[in-house]
């Protein structure tokens, strides 16, 4: 029995006294973790030898705020990074520019500049939805030279401004600043402007991703002038809500016929964009030279003789004879794999490593042999497009949605997509080492229970960043 459990129930001032010098250090943290113990003995526990004991006094809501600007001093990160999350509570539940005591403001801005990463990550992490943070606070943290702990800012934050957004997205950034922005909900015109018209092709992608931003037409066609280079960009541009009408035909100049197909079956699509889809469609029909037609003798020869992919067979369908949302639910194939593969089987050429990775994981479903064994010996060995394709089918998405998410750099977003998956935490770690390229400092570990760490909601919420069902 510990001489806390001894103590009446209600502490006494002289029992408390006592027990704040017990040589056991697991009896002065019980004393600064209870709710009835008095502020004086408190803040005199703020300078107990013990890190533990500090930490609880950090995390006590009852401890004074004077010994805040103490604690957010220690000589220890631990006990910063408590007092850092006990302070961000303070906050209140506020509109942007709500008042804040001047004590709290202070000893944020302090933790605000603390030399240790990871108490400015944890303070971050903690003000991110809080509009009313002292905007001195939400700009130090967004302008962070380190993206753990700047991204939770620039992603979230309701108190930086979209002045603030323009001039930290106009200079020269460190990388991730731009593609952490253009995941903003609702983002501005504005801001959503000079993200388009950067060089940061990652950034424009995920722009292009973010459904909520506000994208204008000037900076649509100056997306579209690039686009035909950079192919990441054609899926979302297709994809895009209420693209006008000039928009269509020329996103059915350049992409792919499968996405051209995507395109078509569009139910939003105006009248005019519609008769722009078709006079595009018929200038390409007229322009492009047609598929050769599928020898003869190859549905004649015995299936000894036949390549495999072409022959008929009870297996998964392939997507090589057919185009892919024909042969497959949405979501189920990459796009640009589907439409070229005839014409490249035609000519005898190689398969891509994306197309051989699709088929192999078509059959291993089949098969009943998809499961995390396969992606975790995929990343041993070095097979991305493997172990992209086979995250991308158990996760119910097409590859180049997974690929996105996990070239996000988002920790976050990468485990959000292996819980969609459904596989295990452990293989999580290891696709973000690998397939996400997470820095280890900012790499998410199991919890206690071994399992993911983030709450269900948290995970459905990074989801919806990339339009991903939950």
């Amino acid at each position: 029995m510990t001489a806390l459990a001894e103590a009446p129930g209600q502490l006494d001032y002289e029992t408390a006294k006592l027990l704040a010098r017990h040589l056991d250090a697991s009896v002065r943290q019980e004393l600064g973790q209870r709710a009835d113990t008095m502020p004086e003995i408190l803040v005199f526990l703020v300078a107990d030898t013990d890190r533990g004991v500090r930490e609880a006094i950090a995390r006590n809501p009852c401890t004074p705020q004077a010994a805040h600007m103490v604690l957010a001093q220690d000589g220890d990160a631990q006990v910063r990074i408590a007092t850092a999350e006990r302070v961000a509570a303070l906050i209140p539940d506020a509109a942007p520019g709500a008042p804040v005591e001047e004590a709290v403001a202070a000893v944020l801005m302090s933790l605000s500049n603390d030399a240790d990463v990871e108490v400015r990550q944890a303070l971050a992490e903690a003000v991110q939805y809080l509009a009313a943070t002292p905007h001195g606070v939400a700009r130090r943290l967004a302008d962070d030279e380190a993206m753990s702990v700047a991204e939770p800012i620039l992603r979230h934050s309701p108190a930086l401004t979209q002045q603030d957004l323009i001039e930290i997205a106009r200079r020269d950034a460190i990388p991730g600043v731009l593609g952490a922005i253009a995941r903003r909900l609702d983002l501005p015109a504005e801001v959503a402007d000079v993200v388009a018209r950067s060089e940061d092709v990652g950034a424009v992608t995920v722009l292009l991703a973010n459904k909520s931003a506000q994208i204008r037409e000037d900076s649509l066609d100056a997306i579209l002038d690039r686009a035909p280079d950079h192919q990441a960009w054609h899926r979302p541009l297709v994809e895009r809500p209420a693209l006008p009408p000039r928009a269509v035909g020329r996103l059915a100049e350049f992409v792919a016929l499968s996405l051209v197909d995507l395109l078509s079956s569009r139910n939003d699509l105006s009248p005019e964009s519609q008769v722009q889809l078709a006079e595009t469609l018929a200038r390409r029909a007229r322009t492009e030279p047609a598929p050769p037609p599928a020898e003869p003798a190859a549905a004649a020869a015995p299936p000894a003789a036949t390549p495999a992919p072409a022959a008929p067979s009870p297996s998964p369908p392939t997507r090589r004879p057919v185009p892919a949302h024909a042969a497959a639910p949405a979501g189920q194939a990459p796009p640009a794999v589907a439409a070229p593969a005839p014409a490249a089987e035609a000519a005898n050429e190689p398969v891509s490593p994306i197309a051989e990775a699709m088929e192999r994981v078509s059959v291993l479903k089949f098969a009943g042999g998809l499961t995390a064994a396969v992606i975790d010996e995929a990343v041993l060995t070095g097979d991305r497009a493997l172990a992209v394709a086979a995250i991308g089918v158990l996760a119910g998405i097409d590859y180049w949605k997974a690929d996105h998410v996990l070239q996000s750099q988002s920790p976050r977003a990468v485990i959000a997509l292996t819980w969609k998956a459904g596989l295990p935490m452990g293989t999580a770690v290891k696709v973000q080492q690998t397939l996400g390229c997470i820095q280890p400092h900012r790499v998410i570990h199991p919890g206690v229970d071994g399992r993911y760490p983030l709450p269900r909601k948290d995970l459905e919420w990074q989801l919806m960043f990339f339009d991903i069902p939950t």
